[in-house]
């Protein structure tokens, strides 16, 4: 049940690397890592601009992390960067938004799904 609620509340919260990490739901307390906003220099990728293989989660994530790295927008040799497997007993995760979808709100039934999470510390 926790995998599918992860799955959940990644699917349906939109967050971005200008997140203050608290508006995102994050944990400020100093036992989790603390979020900075991208440096000014490094302004947003364009998702249009990522390589996209269908039906392909985990290749996905792989050429985030590579474009992330490349972009300068994470750590040189990828050490803030996590591709993390969702999956459960089941089998189901359920996600919205996904372009394989055949409904209107996007929803897919999917085995598992993989997502890439950047977990940067804040300089003092």
């Amino acid at each position: 049940r926790a995998l599918i609620l992860l799955a959940w509340l990644l699917a349906t919260t939109r967050l971005s690397m200008a997140d203050d990490g608290a508006a995102a739901g994050v944990d400020p307390s100093p036992s989790s890592p603390p979020i900075h906003p991208a440096a000014p220099d490094n302004p947003p990728i364009d998702a249009a601009s990522f390589t996209h293989t269908p039906y392909y989660c985990e290749e996905n994530v792989h050429l985030l992390c590579k474009e992330l790295i490349r972009a300068g927008l994470a750590d040189p040799a990828g050490n803030d960067l996590y591709a993390v497997f969702v999956s459960n007993e089941e089998k189901k995760i359920p996600l919205w938004y996904q372009k394989a979808s055949r409904t209107n709100d996007g929803f897919v039934l999917w085995d598992y799904h993989v997502i890439c999470i950047q977990v940067k510390a804040k300089l003092d």
